[in-house]
């Protein structure tokens, strides 16, 4: 009998009595394996290389393998370990380097990872970190080769889901935001590794909505960047000067036409489409971008508790600001800011007289607005020719807007 056979004899268990022990003859005997009189595998099984040494053992249970199993290298080194429990993945499961250094070790339960799982470079630094809370969810964390973590956040079925934050080398935050379905999706901030806030931005999908906001290494403002695909290339215009006119600024918007702005609270707000815009009224700079959840009519909207208020082309009552949009049933009781002295949102636009919604203690009711209560837009003369031709409205502060072309606002200093 050759040695090898010798050693791999002196390694394995003999077979269960009932069985017989098997062996692959196409590996010369190497491969072999304890079998019942049906033919289905039960006991232990074992492969060796050429030269005697072990390749991999374990046991056999009714043909699913069950119990503790280990594979080796070519030089002879465990390179993995663990337990099967009815053919599944089941307990804490080792995997080695060469040189014997742990890689990675974590737990099955029942065919699926659990619990705390982490990851080794060969020379013992920490590589990766899961933390399984179910089959679907998991929490990861990446290191640098240093040992310091470098990023971290949650995982449902393998795609990025909620809180991501990520570090500089130093331990330092570089950067924080939420995804959604393995987007970005929603506020995200950086900032330099001195700790001094870099940007903010706010995302929805792949688009960033509006103007992202930087500021210098010692914290100065800095110009802020459009970045949405539909803001660039001449789609989006915003602090853009009017030749020969001191202080007015032009907006345009991807050819969407616009709606009738208004100033409400320290912004010029305007509508295109569903999304609506707030702009600093000294510049025209974007100071905030929402999207209402439906399309807006192209009346200007009003001022109700320091939020801007519009009409859907449905009819319902959309308020909306730099923080979010609210939806209102105008059939339905409208609650906090919508009441004042009685009074409700004042809208212009749907009917041919200005109108107003009214308060009754059950619901809102339109009612005619009474005209003293309507500014009446400037008339468009003392204008520049170019702009001559446009619809002229008060904004108030000093400021007139001109609606020179569906998607084209100036704003510019009254003319007296």
């Amino acid at each position: 009998m050759s040695l090898w056979l010798l050693a791999m004899l002196a390694c394995v268990e003999p077979c269960p009595t009932g069985t017989a022990l098997q062996v692959d003859v196409r590996t010369d005997g190497r491969t072999r394996w304890c079998e019942a009189p049906d033919g289905v595998r039960d006991g232990p099984s074992a492969a060796f290389s050429a030269n005697g040494r072990r390749v991999w053992m374990g046991r056999e249970r009714r043909g699913e393998r069950d119990g503790g199993w280990r594979w080796w290298g070519p030089t002879g080194a465990l390179v993995e370990e663990g337990t099967y429990r009815d053919g599944a993945q089941d307990g804490v499961w080792w995997t080695f380097a060469p040189n014997g250094q742990l890689l990675r070790r974590g737990e099955f339960v029942a065919g699926e990872p659990s619990g705390l799982w982490e990851s080794f470079a060969p020379d013992g630094a920490p590589v990766a970190r899961s933390t399984w809370r179910d089959e679907h969810l998991v929490y990861d964390e990446t290191f640098y080769p240093t040992g310091v973590l470098a990023e971290a956040g949650w995982r449902r079925d393998g795609a990025r889901e909620g809180l991501w934050r990520r570090w500089f080398t130093s331990g330092a935050a570089q950067e924080a935001g939420t995804f959604a379905s393995g987007e970005p999706d929603g506020a995200w901030r950086s900032w330099y590794e001195s700790g001094q806030l870099a940007s903010e931005r706010r995302v929805a999908g792949k688009v960033t909505l509006g103007y992202e906001r930087r500021w210098s290494p010692t914290g100065e403002p800095l110009p802020q960047v459009a970045s949405a695909p539909s803001m660039q290339g001449g789609g989006f215009q915003s602090a853009h000067p009017v030749d020969d006119l001191p202080g007015a600024w032009r907006f345009r918007y991807d050819g969407t036409p616009l709606g009738e702005p208004a100033l409400i609270g320290d912004d010029v707000v305007v509508a295109a489409g569903r999304m609506v815009f707030g702009l600093r009224p000294e510049d025209g700079h974007v100071d905030w971008v929402a999207e209402a959840p439906a399309e807006l009519e192209r009346s200007a909207p009003q001022a109700v508790g320091g939020r801007a208020a519009f009409v859907t082309t449905g009819g319902d009552a959309v308020l909306v600001d730099r923080r979010a949009w609210q939806l209102h049933d105008l059939s339905v009781d409208p609650l906090g800011p919508w009441v004042s002295d009685g009074e409700a949102v004042h809208f212009r636009g749907r009917e041919p007289a200005p109108s107003t919604w009214r308060y009754d203690g059950v619901a809102l009711v339109r009612a005619a607005l009474p005209a003293d209560r309507v500014a009446p837009p400037p008339e468009p003369t003392n204008l520049p020719a170019q702009l001559a031709g446009g619809r002229a409205m008060s904004l108030g502060a000093g400021l007139v807007a001109v609606m020179h072309r569906p998607s084209e606002l100036f704003v510019l200093p009254r003319s007296e």
